[in-house]
């Protein structure tokens, strides 16, 4: 299939877009600041917070870490729950059901510093960062021991069933 002029036009600026963004976080870790948008985060990041996103190498991405990656033509931003070789379990503090990964040449950048309006610049180094990454990360074990149960009680509850029909399997 051909594509028209229109068509390359419209690869252009979202290619453009994606190398625009893509500056911006660079620079952000240089004494400018990005926007964060959405409602994933919240209460840790809310919609209009200014964010300083700076480069990280693999080996110093930690649990409890607020990463950057690119994700189609967006650049998301989502706590860093589990470290693999080459991929990074990542949460939102808001949206506990979802579970999301990035590879590791998607990562851009760590969140090092948060600024809301009316209220001073906060670290990652400093007490309310801690204690929000403290909170969140009980919150997200809170959540999977949630599951946890529910798929055992699910277990236990099918193993009853077939027990009062006489069913058994072999090995179990």
């Amino acid at each position: 299939m051909n594509s028209t002029p229109a068509d390359k036009d419209a690869d252009d600026r979202v290619r453009d877009r994606l190398i625009a963004k893509e500056l911006q976080l660079a620079l952000s870790s240089n004494g400018r600041t990005v926007r964060f948008h959405g409602e994933s985060m919240r209460p840790f990041l809310r919609e209009g917070d200014r964010v300083v996103v700076e480069p990280v190498e693999w080996e110093t991405i930690r649990v409890g870490d607020v990463v950057t990656y690119r994700f189609e033509d967006k650049f998301p931003t989502r706590r860093v729950v589990g470290i693999r070789e080459n991929h990074l379990e990542l949460w939102c503090d808001n949206w506990v059901w979802l579970r999301f990964e990035a590879s590791r040449q998607d990562v851009l950048g760590r969140v090092t510093a948060r600024k809301r309006a009316n209220e001073p610049w906060v670290r990652r180094t400093e007490a309310p960062w801690r204690r929000s990454t403290r909170d969140a990360l009980a919150a997200y074990r809170r959540e999977r021991l949630r599951r946890l149960k529910v798929r055992i009680r699910g277990g236990l509850a099918r193993r009853a069933r077939r027990a009062a029909r006489g069913v058994h399997r072999h090995g179990a």
